[in-house]
Parts: structure tokens; C-alpha cells; sequence
């Protein structure tokens, strides 16, 4: 009885209490005295609450107590007494009644994750990078990157594996690693050994997220089919590795190098590797070398790299030897257009795929000679088979019949050869797709076996800037192709991706999210989630770089764009805050756009807008503007003074620029980069810059880390009066002493803030990467580390206030559902986690390589208001948006298999179940809770008992329990 006491005791004292309750005394007319006293040092946040409707009046202190808390808090005290001048957030004497304000005091933060939003397995938005199957049939896709210029405008992520089943179900992921594999099994991949036997992918590119260091880290890298179940063969123009069937490596799983090297400037064509029948070797075509040119179509037709070849590969070194070359290839352009295809660097090589069956024969595809040309193992043609523009070729084994893709620079074809020794035509043929270029659009091609009909599973990327990978299932019926499944969705909307730049209305809970090109969205409401696409009242879509909310104004500004391949020189307009955003013009102009120019040019990859804001106590405008090569300075603060209130005019204040804006300089140079500025109450200004002090220490395992050395900076606090302030953050350790001169700088916020693009300078590297990080209205920053997967949130003084985030993959959901194969995870899961942007009761999180935003509640261990938080719009049920969409089925008829796919906004309870057409139950298919996004439920055609059922209609219907709301859709079981 005595210990147990004794932890209850321990308990109590480890937990905040008040000493004495919060009290609020008027002192005159205006002024108010807020008294408490707690029993231990810890994390406060003071605010006024108007009763009424539990908004914040003003967020008057927050921090830690203890030896230094930032003002009005005292120090070296738990009994505080704290002075309100009755003004409101933005310096206005608010129109509420003394009988309904009370001071809400808060201690020890304790942040809760509350819901994921974006998170879409089925969303491929940037490169096709190829598939292959495992021993159990399910289908392995690659995808994520940007090959080069030739692929998606979502430049910014990690390429991933993903495995499905071939009914297009989402099972895992596979790259980036999960969170709960031991150490042993992804030390090759590239970790962080971190404190008590933890780890965390290592940062090994910065201008994309690439968190290993092996082939996944390459742009072009690609999934080769192969026979070999038990691993993943990756290619690229450079080399290749394995990788184990589940994304594992073992020791000897390294990037081997192709002996001798291609030239880096001369590299052209599409890699096609293809085991031998000697598992000592693989086949490689596809490459050639022309013109450093990049833009030219010309080969060379002499030298090792000459196109027309095909090079033995030694697995074991990367060595080749050449082992077919074609003669007469064409080596113009011109030629080469009107023989192979394309034009430039759109245009084909000689040769593309190759396969090989167990005999030795080695099927390539030659469209030089529009052909598949047959070889066996000592390179002596055997047989051809006519096929114009041929591109991949595989072989069904078990029954010897031949499929061929054929790909012009628009069309891509899957065709049928029944008997590959006899057949002069393809059987059957039918369109998979289209197809832009080359490089970009290379489709992958495997063959499997269900219910005894072979099933061919073909994955490509649309088309170019922002299209969607594509992955689709055929069965060969023996007289036809018959589409059964597209895996990959086509065209997700709206296309949550990137996450870099998030703002969030503090009044009423709305998220803004920028996407990674110019598409603007934003979720309006959360007690039924779902994402908008950002436009005016005249439905006119709103593209943007950037946003920034002026809630003392309810007013949204942006730095408007226009998609690639156009001028992100954009300027700064605004708008309401309503649903539909309605321009809000100067009365001098009669236009909404506060200045014509705003920033520097610049491509959907390089990005000039390094982030801007205005201050609520001013309406001054601060942005931050990036040049991203010299001789042009690094970086460019720029000042936009406005007469904040009245509207009647906007004067800002500079020089022109040639171009025909108007700035004045800040800070300049700052030769270092800089992602997001944010001003506070009174009027600070606060700067994310690439450079940390001499004084920060490196935490465990990241020593070696190339995103610690070159992408972590910090946030740092200046004056509202500073002027022409020069720092230089080209060194790693550069603000050591630098910033003990600069003037109007007041407080260097060393937590890590990351990830900056580039390498250790503003001048290695492109500068394509920058995060976000906030301060609310008590002047706490929220601070974002993509490099160590965490989220500081700090004090104004720089104590630490919380410190969350853990690494962890897309199926780390830290114990909240989703799709596919949830795992052991980390409370806070975090992959690469680049933007935080944070309202009074919710932080919310960008995280570019999951693909979602994560939503967390700052919950506290004491409250003495508990029942006091935010009730708003936001907070209301919206009944025009419904808990359950986009109900399908297919394929329609089906036999024996259907797949039943619905879209929820939000968590939501739903029950799906099959009925008869009389409206009898026929089997429950789930009845629970359903993950936000995109889900996906399969049916045998069997009743709940297991018997089969007769063929004819069915009623598949999805319903939301609590809303009452459900879908239907009819199906037809054909037997």
C-alpha cells in the first residue's frame, strides 16, 4: 500500500497542477491583472476567451518558465502575474462584455495526432519508373521522381515502391523502408544509426528528397522485369543494383557502376536491361551517345557507346561487352525521325527491349529494321518477326506466346503473337495509352496468370508536365484484350502531393495548400474533410506560388503564377477569405493587385519565391526572392509598404527594377538560401536562412549525413526597423560569426529548420528546395526538420517547447487507419516533413515524401477552460459535402472477382455490403471505421456463408452511419 501511494505521489508531482486557479482583475478602465500560480516549471500558453463562442480575444504569453521565458512571463517564478491591456490580437478594444472574457491558462503541451489528409496510395503524379512481379503475384510499381525535364512538374519526391495485388488493391510499401524493419536489413539502403538502436534513412540528396544511397536516388531510375522472383532488379543510364523482393538489401546489394562509364553530356536513349539465361549476366540496350547537346537527336555511329548495340552485362562488376551491333544506323536527326521516331531528345534508339526465354533465345526489339529479331546466345540471328516501332518484348513462358508493345511518339500499342516462330502479324492488338516522349513516358510490361488466363500488367506515364502514372491490367481471352483493371488512378483530384507550403486561417480552421507546381487548394471544413481547389466567385481557378492570410483584414494574398512552361514573375494579388475568393481591389486602381512584379523567373523546378508575409500590425509586406546563379545576388528581401486599412491606395516604397517591379532591399546580399519569413504581433520579422550556429551541435547518427551537412539551417528573429543587413551562410558554420554584426538581428532559432535545396552553397547545386515553418499570435515558431523527421515547437526565446516525429512511411499512420498493411510505427510518422503552419488548437504538417498532410492537437496536461476551445465555422457540419463518394465497381460484368472503390473526405464509420435486387443482405463486405482517401474492397461472388451466387445483378452500397448518407452502384455476376 506504502509504494503504491508513493507512485501516486510521484504521479502527481509529475504532472502540472495549479497552486492557485487563474484569476482576472479589472484595473480601471481598460486594464486587466492575470494572476496563477502552478507547482512545477513547464510550458505555458495564456489567453483571453470570449465565452460566447470560445474564440481567442488575445494569445497573451506563451513559453517555458523557468530561467528565461520570453516576456511577459517572469522568470525564476511559478506564481505569475501578468498585465492585459484589453486590446485584441491586432491592437483593437474588442466589443465583448467583461461578463464573458476569462483567462485561460494552459501547461505541458502534449501533441496528439488526430488525422492524416492527402495519403493516397493509388496517386502516382510524377514519374512511372516501371514494375516487376514477387513470388506471390502481387505487382511492384516504381514511382516518384522526375526523370530529368522529361516527366511530371512534381519534382520534388523520393522514388517509391509500392506493392498491389493484381485486383488493384494497395498492400505496402516497400520504399521508402518501414519503419519497424531491423537495422541489419536496411544499413545498405543508407540509415542514420540513431540512440537506442533506432534509425532513420539517411539524407542523400537535397534538390530531391532522396533518402537512401542507393539507384533510388537517380532520376532515371527504372523497375526491370525479370524472372528472378526473390528480387528487384533497378536500372539507370549509369548502372544498376538489387535490391531483396520486399525493398530489403543485403551487403553485397550495391550500385554497380556500367564499366566503361557513358558520358554524363552524351547520354541518350532509354535504358532496357534484361536478365540473360546465365544468372552471371544481363543484357543492355537502348543507350547511345551523340552531341553534348542534350536537345540533339544526332548518335554517334563509332566509339563503344555507338548506337545499335546491345552490351553484355557481368552482374557481378558492371563490365560490358558488346555483344550485337546493328550496321547502317542513322546518325542525323533528320534520318533518324523518319527511321526510329521522335525528333531530339524526343526521339528513339535503334534498339529498344529485349527478352530472353529459358532456351536461350534472346527476342529484341529492332526498329531499325521494324522487326523482333530472334538470337540465340552466341548472337546468331535465328528468325524475325515484322513489328513496326517495336519497344518492349515479353514472353509467356509457359505458353511461348509473344507480347509486343509498339510505341510511336504518340501511341502505344499492346499486341498479341501467338506462335513467335510462324507468325508474320500480331493475333490481336489493343491501345494502352499515349505517349509524349521517350525518355519520360518508357512503359514496363510483365506477364502473369490468373484463374488460367494470362493477365498482362502494362504501367507507362501518361503524358508530360503534372500527368499521372497509369497502371492497367489486360486478360488475354484468346481472341482479344480485355482491360480489367487501371491500378494507378488517371487523374486524382485535386492532386495533393508536395505539401511544401501550407498557411492555415486561424479564425476558422481553413488549410491552404500550395501543391509543388501553382495549384492552390485548401479544406474548409473538418468535421467532414474535403479539398478544394482554390478559386474566385467568378470560378476563375486560382494558381499560385505562394500565400499568405491577413486575418486582421480577412484577406488571402498570393503570388499568382501560370503553369509550365510560363513566367513564375507573378504578381501579388488579393482576395477574400470566403469559399469563393472574391478580388478585393485598391480604390485608387480599381484592381486587386498590390504589385505587378514579384520575383524573378524561373521554372516549375527552380522556384524564385522563397516565401513572403504581411504584419498585422503594419500591413507591411515582407518577401524573400531568390536568384538562383551569379552573378545575380542570392537572395533579395523585399520591402512592399501598403496603407493597410483604409484601401484607398497602395504606395510602395523602392527602386525600380529593369523588369518593372519595385522593391527596396532589405537585406542584401545574403548570400545563402532562405525558405519563409513570418512576422509576429509587433511587427518582428523572422527569416528561414541555410547557415546555423557554431554553437548548434549535430544530433546522434546525423554526423555523416549530407541533408544535415548542406540542407540544415535556422529560423532567425529580426527588428521591425532592420535595415540593410548582411550575413554570409556560403560555410556550414558561417553565422558563428556573421551574425554578431548584423544589424537588427535579435535571436537565431537553432533547432534544425530543413530542408534547403542545393549543397553546401548557394552556388553547388539548384536552390529548388525550401521549407516553411510559422509563428502564431503568441510568437511560438513551429518549426519543421525534414532532414531528422521532427517538429520543434519553440518559444520566443528559444526554449523548446515540444519536440515531436519520428521517421516512418507511408504506412506508419501512428495507430489511425488507412490502406494496406498498417505496421508498428512511431506515435508521430514522419518521412520528410518540410512545412508546419499552426492555428491556436492544431498544427499541421507537410510532409513531401508521404504524400499527406498530418493533422496534430495541441493538447495540454492542464487547462483550466477545458470546454473553451475554438468553435467555428470550420467546426460545423457542411451538408453539401458528403462523407462518401465516387462509388464504383469493376470490372462490370465480373467473374468471379469485383473491386468496389470508394472515396471518403474524412475517418469515417461506414458499412459497405452486397444486396440482392429485392433489397435482401447478401454479405457484408466491411463495416468499421474507413480511412480518408481513396478505398478499395473486393467480392468472390460468394454470399456470407460462402456460397456462390447466380448470376445476375447486384447492389453494391456504401453508407456512413453517422451522416446517414449512403451510395449505390448495380454490378453484373457473369458466369
Amino acid at each position: 500500500m506504502k509504494i503504491l501511494l508513493l507512485l501516486i505521489v510521484v504521479n502527481l508531482l509529475a504532472t502540472p497542477l495549479f497552486v492557485s486557479q487563474p484569476q482576472m482583475a479589472k484595473n480601471g478602465e481598460s486594464s486587466y491583472t492575470i494572476t496563477f500560480t502552478l507547482n512545477e516549471y513547464t510550458d505555458v500558453a495564456v489567453a483571453i476567451i470570449n465565452t460566447k463562442d470560445s474564440t481567442i480575444v488575445r494569445s497573451l504569453a506563451a513559453g517555458v518558465l523557468g530561467t528565461n521565458p520570453p516576456l511577459p512571463l517572469q522568470p525564476n517564478s511559478l506564481s505569475q502575474t501578468l498585465t492585459w491591456d484589453g486590446l485584441d490580437n491586432f491592437g483593437r478594444s474588442p466589443s465583448v462584455p467583461d461578463s464573458l472574457l476569462k483567462v485561460r491558462v494552459r501547461a505541458g503541451m502534449k501533441p496528439r495526432i488526430v488525422s492524416f489528409h492527402g495519403d493516397d496510395a493509388y496517386a502516382m503524379y510524377s514519374s512511372f519508373n516501371g514494375l516487376c512481379l514477387n513470388k506471390n503475384g502481387k505487382i511492384i510499381i516504381a514511382s516518384g521522381m522526375v526523370p530529368g525535364i522529361t516527366a511530371g512538374s512534381y519534382d520534388d519526391t523520393q522514388t517509391q515502391l509500392r506493392e498491389f495485388d493484381l485486383n488493384g488493391i494497395y498492400v505496402k510499401t516497400l520504399f521508402p523502408p518501414p519503419a519497424n524493419l531491423p537495422k541489419s536489413a536496411v544499413e545498405p539502403l543508407g540509415i542514420n544509426a540513431l540512440d537506442n538502436n533506432e534509425w532513420s534513412p539517411c539524407t542523400w540528396g537535397l534538390n530531391f528528397a532522396t533518402l537512401s544511397k542507393t539507384l533510388l536516388t537517380s532520376q532515371l531510375v527504372e523497375i526491370i522485369p525479370t524472372s528472378d522472383t526473390s528480387e528487384i532488379l533497378l536500372g539507370s543510364p549509369n548502372g544498376f543494383q538489387t535490391l531483396r523482393i520486399d525493398g530489403t538489401a543485403l551487403p553485397g546489394d550495391t550500385i554497380r557502376k556500367f564499366i566503361p562509364a557513358v558520358s554524363q553530356y552524351q547520354n541518350k536513349g532509354t535504358t532496357f536491361l534484361s536478365p540473360s539465361a546465365n544468372p552471371k549476366y544481363l543484357y543492355l540496350s537502348g543507350r547511345y551517345t551523340g552531341p553534348t547537346d542534350n536537345y540533339s537527336g544526332t548518335a554517334n555511329d563509332t566509339g563503344f557507346w555507338r548506337d545499335g548495340q546491345i552490351w553484355k552485362v557481368e552482374k557481378a562488376t558492371g563490365k560490358l561487352t558488346p555483344w550485337i551491333a546493328l550496321d547502317s544506323v542513322p546518325t542525323k536527326d533528320s534520318l533518324r525521325k523518319v527511321l526510329l521516331g521522335g525528333s531530339g531528345w524526343s526521339g528513339f534508339s535503334a534498339i529498344h527491349g529485349i527478352t530472353i526465354d529459358d532456351s536461350g533465345h534472346v527476342f529484341v526489339c529492332d526498329r531499325l529494321h521494324k522487326r523482333i529479331s530472334v538470337y540465340d546466345t552466341n548472337a546468331v540471328l535465328q528468325h524475325t518477326i515484322p513489328a513496326n516501332n517495336p519497344d518492349e518484348v515479353i514472353l509467356n513462358k509457359k505458353s511461348q506466346e509473344l507480347y509486343v508493345v509498339t510505341r510511336t511518339i504518340s501511341t502505344v500499342t499492346l499486341n498479341k503473337y501467338a506462335n513467335w516462330k510462324t507468325a508474320t502479324t500480331a493475333s490481336y492488338s489493343v491501345s494502352i495509352g499515349t505517349s509524349s516522349y521517350p525518355v519520360a513516358n518508357n512503359p514496363s510490361v510483365v506477364v502473369t496468370e490468373s484463374d488460367g488466363k494470362p493477365i498482362i500488367v502494362v504501367g507507362q506515364k501518361k503524358g508530360n508536365y503534372g500527368s499521372a502514372a497509369i497502371v492497367s491490367t489486360f486478360s488475354d481471352d484468346g481472341t482479344k484484350f480485355t482491360k480489367l483493371k487501371t491500378i494507378v488512378q488517371e487523374n486524382p483530384n485535386p492532386p495533393l502531393v508536395d505539401f511544401n507550403r501550407i498557411a492555415v486561417d486561424r479564425r476558422n480552421e481553413n488549410v491552404y495548400i500550395q501543391n509543388g507546381v501553382n495549384g492552390l487548394y485548401k479544406i474548409e471544413n473538418w468535421s467532414n474533410p474535403v479539398v478544394r481547389v482554390c478559386s474566385t466567385s467568378a470560378n476563375k481557378v486560382l494558381p499560385a506560388d505562394d500565400m499568405v492570410i491577413d486575418e486582421k483584414r480577412n484577406l488571402l494574398y498570393l503570388h499568382e503564377s501560370v503553369p509550365y512552361p510560363g513566367s513564375h514573375n507573378g504578381p501579388i494579388t488579393r482576395y477574400t477569405l470566403d469559399h469563393k475568393h472574391v478580388p478585393v481591389p485598391f480604390e485608387n486602381t480599381g484592381k486587386n493587385v498590390v504589385t505587378p512584379w514579384y520575383g524573378n523567373g524561373g521554372d516549375v523546378q527552380g522556384k524564385p519565391a522563397r516565401g513572403f508575409d504581411i504584419s498585422p500590425k503594419t500591413g507591411k509586406i515582407i518577401g524573400i526572392n531568390a536568384f538562383m546563379y551569379p552573378p545575380s545576388p542570392g537572395i533579395r528581401h523585399m520591402e512592399l509598404d501598403m496603407l493597410p486599412d483604409t484601401g484607398s491606395a497602395d504606395t510602395i516604397k523602392g527602386i525600380n527594377d529593369t523588369t518593372g517591379g519595385k522593391y527596396s532591399i532589405l537585406i542584401n546580399p545574403l548570400h545563402c538560401q532562405s525558405g519563409g519569413v513570418k512576422f509576429d504581433q509587433d511587427g518582428n520579422f523572422y527569416v528561414g536562412i541555410k547557415a546555423t550556429s557554431s554553437t548548434n551541435t549535430i544530433p546522434t547518427g546525423y554526423l555523416n549525413d549530407n541533408g544535415y551537412k548542406w540542407g540544415v539551417g535556422s529560423v532567425v528573429k529580426f527588428a521591425p526597423d532592420a535595415k540593410n543587413i548582411t550575413a554570409n551562410g556560403q560555410n556550414w558554420y558561417a553565422l558563428s560569426s556573421t551574425f554578431a554584426n548584423v544589424t537588427g538581428h535579435s535571436k537565431i532559432y537553432s533547432q534544425g529548420f530543413a530542408p534547403f535545396g542545393g549543397s553546401s552553397t548557394i552556388y553547388k547545386g539548384c536552390m529548388c528546395r525550401s521549407p516553411r515553418f510559422d509563428v502564431d499570435y503568441y510568437g511560438r515558431l513551429f518549426i519543421p526538420n525534414g532532414v531528422t523527421k521532427k517538429i520543434a515547437v519553440v518559444d520566443n526565446n528559444g526554449n523548446t517547447i515540444v519536440e515531436f516525429g519520428k521517421y516512418g512511411n507511408r504506412d506508419s499512420r501512428g495507430g489511425l487507419p488507412g490502406p494496406g498493411e498498417a505496421i508498428s510505427s512511431p506515435e508521430f510518422p514522419l518521412a520528410y516533413p518540410v512545412s508546419a503552419a499552426a492555428s491556436d488548437e492544431y498544427i499541421y504538417i507537410g510532409d513531401m515524401i508521404n504524400w499527406r498532410m498530418m493533422r496534430v492537437k495541441m493538447e495540454y496536461y492542464l487547462d483550466n477552460l477545458p470546454g473553451y476551445s475554438p468553435t467555428t465555422a470550420a467546426m460545423q457540419n457542411d451538408k453539401g459535402l458528403s462523407p462518401v463518394a465516387e462509388l464504383s465497381a469493376s470490372p462490370n460484368p465480373f467473374n468471379p472477382n469485383s473491386t468496389i472503390k470508394f472515396y471518403t473526405p474524412a475517418v469515417t464509420e461506414i458499412k459497405l455490403a452486397v444486396y440482392d435486387l429485392k433489397g435482401a443482405l447478401v454479405c457484408e463486405l466491411f463495416n468499421g471505421r474507413a480511412a480518408a482517401g481513396n478505398n478499395s474492397y473486393s467480392w468472390n461472388g460468394r454470399d456470407s456463408r460462402g456460397v456462390k451466387m447466380a448470376s445476375g445483378l447486384y447492389v453494391y452500397k456504401v453508407a456512413s452511419r453517422n451522416a446517414r448518407v449512403s451510395k449505390t452502384v448495380k454490378t453484373m455476376l457473369s458466369k
